[in-house]
């Protein structure tokens, strides 16, 4: 590899670094563009070569910061580019040659050995690849080409990136690059919500393939990165999450329960509990409490089935005698599968108290508490206020119905498993309502013989 080449090859690392497709690249490369002549390409050139306005920006934008802060900080370990002398120069042992005539070329202090001295390979060895595996290139120009970038990023001329590879069903694998100042700023700044709507809605890709993922469903990892989520706007950036991971879903619940509330009474004629509230079903003309009703019936309807859970820890010295001991199982109640779905108490003061007492018994169990939905009022036709709660993170909403929606979406979104007590009604929601389905989902015949008899 000559030297031309191998200043190509330094061109293309600055373009990747700039976030320029490889397409883009590839362009350069069968042009062989070098470093020495990126400071002259000019405007039409650089359109033939560069078809995407963005990737020109990104493109002019590299190249200014190369040409400013790089003069600024030069010392005897930089990188110069120098148009007049349409040279590139490394101020040190030795420099780049030009392709056409080294010794032209005024900013070479000392020529690198050539292949026909014995010290060339100490230099440069060519990258190869073969069979399977790849050798990167080796050499003291290599090593000077790390250390250069490394002081690069130090000064601020290479923005550093995060970088993702996702799955697109309709799309060929694509390149995401998110600006680290933009992560940052969603981390300390919760208005004006415009805005932080913006750059939610362009670091959601990056967020939801990485970050949500990377949680391993862990709610309060999640919420340290992102304290927006704990604002009192924080739903509505759960929303436009969900929408990207699942579109037109959005109103979907909206649109299917008005449905569903005119077969409650055929549907659940005979569940045998909530008596009381089936009379008051057909005696209220209240929505919420209809939709408190009908969920109620849903969970008398789907009667919850045995888990297992862990016993506890024991001392390491006690021996335990069979798997069996190590393993207790659950069988909830259909008013506990109501409450992990929808909570009511009377008072906005006993929210808490019931919370913890909930998750006490969770944690006994050796389970965790999941998100669940919370109506506040005197008694079920009387509900005034309705919330959603997830860790230590609780939303006020509208309407009973709108606080399912974002109870449903939180799961999702976050990838978090139902509760237990209430996978059946849950599932029921989503496959019905939602219409959405995985290959994780759990499969229940009395869920899909619900659904049938619906249809």
């Amino acid at each position: 590899m000559d030297s031309d080449e191998d200043l190509t090859v330094s061109c293309a690392m600055y373009l990747a670094e700039w976030g320029l497709s490889e397409t883009t690249i590839s362009n350069f490369e069968e042009n062989k563009i070098s470093v020495k002549l990126l400071d002259c390409i000019e405007e039409a050139e650089l359109k033939e070569l560069i078809p995407s306005l963005k990737e020109r920006i990104l493109y002019k934008r590299g190249m200014k910061k190369l040409q400013t802060i790089i003069h600024e900080t030069c010392s005897d370990d930089t990188v110069s580019i120098n148009s007049s002398d349409d040279t590139v120069s490394i101020n040190s042992d030795f420099s780049a040659p030009s392709p056409t005539n080294s010794t032209t070329s005024t900013s070479i202090n000392k020529l690198p050995p050539t292949k026909e001295n014995s010290s060339y390979e100490t230099y440069y060895i060519p990258a190869i690849k073969y069979s399977n595996k790849y050798r990167p290139a080796k050499g003291k120009l290599i090593d000077r080409y790390n250390n250069q970038r490394r002081l690069l990023k130090r000064e601020g001329v290479i923005c550093r990136k995060r970088k993702l590879e996702f799955e697109n069903t309709d799309q060929e694998l694509e390149e995401i690059a998110v600006d680290e100042e933009t992560l940052i700023w969603l981390q300390y700044n919760k208005e004006p919500f415009q805005e932080v709507k913006d750059k939610w809605l362009q670091t959601r890709q990056y967020r939801m393939e990485t970050d949500y993922k990377n949680a391993k469903h862990n709610l309060q990892d999640i919420l340290k990165k992102y304290p927006l989520l704990k604002q009192s706007f924080g739903f509505q950036l759960i929303e436009l999450d969900f929408e990207y991971s699942h579109p037109k879903r959005g109103i979907s619940l909206f649109l299917q329960f008005p449905q569903f509330l005119k077969k409650v009474n055929d549907t659940f004629i005979r569940v045998k509990v909530f008596q009381d509230l089936k009379n008051l079903f057909n005696n209220t003309e209240k929505e919420d409490t209809k939709v408190f009703i009908a969920l109620s019936l849903l969970c008398g309807k789907l009667v919850p089935t045995v888990g297992r859970f862990d016993a506890g820890n024991k001392d390491k010295d006690e021996k335990r005698s069979s798997k069996a001991e190590k393993t207790k199982y659950n069988k909830p109640t259909i008013l506990e599968s109501r409450d992990s779905l929808i909570l009511h108490v009377k008072t906005q003061g006993d929210i808490q108290n019931r919370l913890t007492t909930r998750r006490d018994i969770q944690l006994k169990k050796g389970l965790t508490c999941q998100p669940v939905v919370i109506c506040v009022g005197p008694d079920v036709e009387n509900l005034t206020e309705f919330y959603v709660n997830f860790d230590d993170v609780t939303y006020q909403l509208e309407s009973l119905l709108k606080a399912v929606d974002i109870c449903f979406k939180t799961f999702h979104v976050f990838d978090i498993q139902y509760p237990h007590e209430s996978i059946q009604p849950w599932m029921f929601i989503q496959h019905y309502m939602y219409d959405i389905k995985t290959p994780q989902d759990h499969k229940f015949p009395s869920v899909a013989t619900l659904i049938a008899d619906l249809m």
